[in-house]
């Protein structure tokens, strides 16, 4: 063989080395943990790990794996999701490398409290400097407001303002909102986020209205209905439970007061599923466990494919998948559909419908 190919394979094999050794860089650096977010954020047959045990706060392994469809796969659950693709007005997502710097997993959320909270929050300052400004002030803010935050980076603008709101302006709706089939609304958005609701503010503890705001918009089309108004209404008429929560009745008579009629489903896959295809959203309450550490309300919004579109006010990430009911229904307490009120069938109150109107929802 001559000088001549000699050199060209010699170059070959240094290009296809070199070619090898980026491509396990590159897959070393998406091994870490990391969170999918949505099919543009997806790379094919990426792996990415991690989790938390709830029982021993212990760190454990999991895996998550992704195809060109933007599927995920839940290997040890045979969980499947995906990108919910909304025609919608565009979520503010996080991208995938938000999750994945931080280890945070916003399909299991965490309990932080006292020095574990601390911990956590100090942890989180050394890998985002968001999270160091707010660790450098930690005494500035309430417990329940970091802890949460250690939970969502989403809510970065809402933690950095809560300590310079002076009451704002009167919260209104934005032209794509008011466009949008069913936009999602969220807790801790600034427009409402910082007003009293019971003992807390809207943005921890106002699911409940925020969700029956989502509601009242996309049914009604009221754009007076606002949840800072349905927050102000819930606690002026009593749905609100200081250190509690809000009443299931809230749900059904306090919707009345945005021209709405709620009925009461129960946990039926085929009553809900024949709600959703009727084009009537549907109002869950939540156990801990995907959604919420404590207590929380989401909204069933509508179906795509065979599958729920999913409006959580505490979530635009877990907003942006499709679900399977199966996925969600042993975390579901109750749940209640939404029609116009003047269109709202005739239906006797039984005895059966007055045990809700004393259990009340434990605030997340």
């Amino acid at each position: 063989m001559n000088m001549k190919y000699k050199t060209i394979l010699f170059r070959t094999v240094i290009v296809m080395l070199l070619a090898v050794l980026t491509a396990l860089i590159a897959t070393r650096r998406n091994n870490g943990f990391a969170v999918p977010n949505g099919v543009d954020n997806i790379k094919t047959s990426e792996m990415v790990k991690g989790g938390r045990d709830d029982s021993n706060d212990s760190y454990t392994e999991e895996s998550y794996e992704a195809d060109s469809r933007g599927v995920v796969k839940e290997n040890d659950g045979n969980i499947s999701r995906k990108d919910s693709e909304d025609s919608l007005t565009a979520l503010p997502k996080l991208n995938l490398s938000d999750y994945e710097k931080l280890s945070i997993d916003p399909l299991k959320p965490q309990i932080y409290e006292g020095s574990a909270l601390k911990n956590r929050l100090k942890e989180l300052a050394g890998l985002d400097k968001t999270y160091k400004k707010i660790y450098k002030n930690y005494d500035a803010y309430p417990e329940n407001i970091l802890a949460a935050f250690c939970n969502e980076p989403g809510m970065s603008e809402f933690v950095m303002g809560y300590t310079d709101w002076d009451g704002g302006e009167k919260p209104e709706y934005t032209e794509s909102e008011l466009e949008d089939e069913f936009p999602l609304l969220l807790q801790w958005d600034t427009r409402w986020g910082y007003e009293s609701y019971g003992d807390s503010c809207i943005g921890l503890a106002g699911c409940a209205p925020v969700c029956m705001a989502m509601v009242a918009l996309a049914v009604t089309g009221d754009a007076e209905v606002t949840p800072d108004k349905t927050a102000s209404y819930a606690m002026e008429r009593g749905y609100y439970l200081k250190g509690t929560g809000t009443s299931w009745s809230f749900l059904t008579e306090g919707a009345k007061n945005f021209g709405l009629y709620g009925r009461e489903l129960g946990i039926s896959e085929r009553a809900v599923m024949s709600e959703l295809e009727a084009g009537h959203p549907v109002i869950c309450s939540m156990r801990p466990g995907i959604f919420t550490v404590r207590g929380h309300f989401i909204v069933l919004a509508g179906l795509r494919d065979g599958r729920i579109i999913v409006r959580d006010p505490n979530s635009a990430y877990r907003s942006s998948l499709l679900w399977d009911f199966s996925e969600i229904k042993a975390q579901i307490k109750n749940m209640w559909s939404y029609t116009i009120q003047s269109q709202s069938p005739t239906v006797r109150r039984d005895r059966s419908d007055e045990q809700y109107d004393l259990i009340f929802d434990v605030r997340d």
